[in-house]
């Protein structure tokens, strides 16, 4: 990544000429163009909220979603609401929560390019989930000396991510090349804590384009956040943001191998478990039940041993010389 262009305080950055538009919104007034102090002011008197009783249920949208919890669980549910047995419509149950992360999941975003992939990120580590397959993620990361604090997927390339440390740094992930540890690590971003990633892409227009034909070239930059309230712009190289030759395919390709993967192994460890059972089973038959001994038939037995020991001891003393007859205490 090439050298910071922007780097301001929050305070100085603010949103210009935005103005809300759209259903349950009058349009402003246009302004006096004579009054150069007038000022647009939207008008939310029409603002209304429209009635659960008549909202229809939406056909054909996939209405299940991954959350993230403070605890490091990722539950997939869905939040379109079920007639329970009284017929009052409430919240279903979630399908699955997983503990991949230790805590704070702090990134929750699909991919791009699979609406099927999507990414969390939490603690020390992050995790790759392909929607319908239940067994778990299908690319768990190692854990990392230092805290995930967010993430987001590479808007260009599917095989890319970028991930942000607790320590300032920035990593850069490529599936397609190394999958155990990041491609490139950019140390000393920010010496805060990383708060967001944002990636962005902008056109460079010029007057020769539109005459020309010429393409216009695109830029691609990466902001980044801090905990000390600055903003950060890079820009990212072509490297990292020009997708190789059928890149879509090979990550596609990759996926569904990591899924096969881990059916396998959850299959194998069904299968240890289950025979790990039946050698428990056996074990018991050909082992009789041994009758429950009283607590006195238990103190005899230990007096028994005790004994036993006394006379290997004194045996053991009287061979090395060291034996003394123990002296009568008994009362006269």
């Amino acid at each position: 990544m090439q050298q910071c262009l922007l780097d301001c305080e929050p305070s100085l950055l603010g949103w210009l000429g935005a103005v809300i538009s759209g259903a349950g919104f009058t349009q402003p007034k246009e302004a006096n163009e004579n009054d150069d102090g007038s000022k647009v002011v939207p008008d939310y008197s029409q603002l209304r909220v429209p009635s659960a009783k008549t909202l229809a249920t939406l056909e054909d949208v996939n209405t299940r979603l991954y959350i993230g919890t403070e605890d490091g669980e990722i539950i997939y549910t869905d939040w379109k609401l079920v007639k329970d047995d009284s017929g009052r419509q409430q919240s279903a149950k979630p399908l699955h929560c997983f503990r991949n992360h230790h805590w704070l999941v702090n990134t929750v975003q699909r991919s791009p390019f699979y609406k099927d992939i999507i990414l969390t990120m939490g603690s020390w580590n992050f995790a790759i989930w392909k929607e319908g397959v239940m067994e778990g993620p299908i690319v768990t990361s190692p854990s990392s000396e230092q805290v995930c604090t967010s993430g987001c997927w590479s808007p260009s390339r599917p095989a890319v991510f970028f991930i942000g440390k607790d320590d300032g740094s920035i990593e850069v992930w490529n599936l397609l090349e190394k999958t155990g540890e990041p491609l490139q690590v950019h140390a000393h971003i920010t010496d805060a804590k990383i708060t967001c990633i944002k990636p962005w892409t902008a056109s460079c227009e010029s007057s020769a384009s539109f005459n020309t034909g010429v393409s216009i070239s695109k830029q691609h930059f990466l902001a980044v956040t801090d905990d000390l309230g600055m903003v950060r712009v890079l820009e990212i190289p072509k490297t990292l943001y020009a997708p190789s030759r059928s890149e879509n395919l090979s990550v596609k390709k990759y996926f569904n191998l990591e899924e096969d993967r881990l059916k396998d192994f959850m299959k194998r460890d069904e299968l240890w478990a289950k025979q790990k059972k039946e050698v428990e089973e056996l074990k018991k038959k050909m082992d009789p039940d041994k009758p429950v001994k009283s607590s006195t038939e238990n103190d005899e037995e230990n007096m028994k041993e005790y004994n036993v020991y006394l006379e290997l001891e004194e045996s053991v003393l009287k061979g090395l010389g060291l034996w003394t007859a123990p002296a009568d205490t008994e009362d006269t």
